[in-house]
Order: C-alpha cells, then sequence, then structure tokens
C-alpha cells in the first residue's frame, strides 16, 4: 500500500466514493500506478498482466453510480499499461458496509461473497496467470484476501493485491 490512510489521502478516497468526486480517481490512480512502478522498478518482480477491482454489488453499484475501485484501476492500468477486468469477478452477495465491523466481523462478512463471473472471464483470468486485485482502502485485508482466494481457487497463478491506502 503506498500510503496510510490519513490526510490527504482520506479525504480524496471518500468525497470519490460518497461525494461523487469522479476527478479523484484518476489522481488516486496516477499514485497508486507511480508506487508500484517505483516499487517494480529494479527488482526482480513483474507486474501483473491484468487488474481485477474489487466488485461492488449491483444495488450498491445502482446506488453509487460507479464502482471507486473500477474507477482507480483503470487509471492505474492506462499508466502502467495493464488491461482490466472490470467483471472478471462478482459480488453474488450484498455485504453490510465494513465501516462498523470489527476484524473477525469482517472476515465473516466477506466469506463468500464473490465469484468468477463466467466461463470467458474465467479463460481470461487464467490466460493471464498474473493478476492484481485493486481496491481503494484496505483495513483489515479480509476482502482483498477473499477475492484473492477465489482466484487462486479457480487457478490463477499469481494475486497481487494493490489498495492505495492502508488504514493504520
Amino acid at each position: 500500500m503506498p500510503f496510510a490512510y490519513l490526510p490527504p489521502i482520506d479525504d480524496l478516497i471518500r468525497d470519490l466514493k460518497y461525494r461523487g468526486i469522479t476527478p479523484n480517481a484518476r489522481v488516486l490512480g496516477v499514485l497508486l500506478a507511480q508506487a508500484v512502478d517505483h516499487f517494480v522498478d529494479g527488482r526482480a518482480r513483474s507486474l501483473p498482466r491484468l487488474l481485477v477491482p474489487v466488485p461492488l454489488h449491483d444495488a450498491r453499484l445502482r446506488e453509487r453510480g460507479f464502482n471507486q475501485a473500477a474507477a482507480i484501476a483503470r487509471y492505474a492500468g492506462h499508466m502502467l499499461g495493464i488491461p482490466l477486468a472490470p467483471r472478471a469477478v462478482r459480488r453474488v452477495r450484498d455485504t453490510p458496509s465494513q465501516t462498523s465491523l470489527s476484524e473477525a466481523e469482517r472476515h465473516r462478512n466477506v466469506r463468500g461473497a464473490f465469484a468468477i463471473h463466467g466461463a470467458r472471464a474465467l479463460r481470461r483470468l487464467l490466460a493471464a496467470g498474473h493478476v492484481a486485485v485493486v481496491d481503494d482502502v484496505m483495513t483489515t485485508g479480509s476482502t482483498l484476501a477473499e477475492v484473492r482466494g477465489v482466484l487462486l481457487a479457480a487457478g490463477v497463478r499469481q494475486v497481487d493485491l494493490w489498495a492505495v491506502a492502508r488504514v493504520t
């Protein structure tokens, strides 16, 4: 995670997520891409071949009008030359917001909440072999870990976890 969930990053994320200030997605995506590029540059690590944003449930997507993780991933992917697979994984359960939950409750809340979105998505993921799951904020890591587990269980060889910020 390139940043702590502190000002001004937390304000940018909250304004994107809850106030619909979508230009913030570009700022956050560029910052994420720069951090990833800096981390990978000169190391034996390779970039993933596909970005998979953490999906919102259809009801939350309708309510919000956009998926902030997908918006951030779109800009990061563009900067890094990595294609986006915004519908490769879907949220099959409308889980309550994680904000007021304990760590154990967060793990239970997202258990079984994600699935690969069909045979076409599976083929694309397997062909990529190395993907990164992208989210805006990581608190306990429950959501990212659950999506990672779904991808690994489906046969994806390597799954990186990317978030713009981490709650400290």
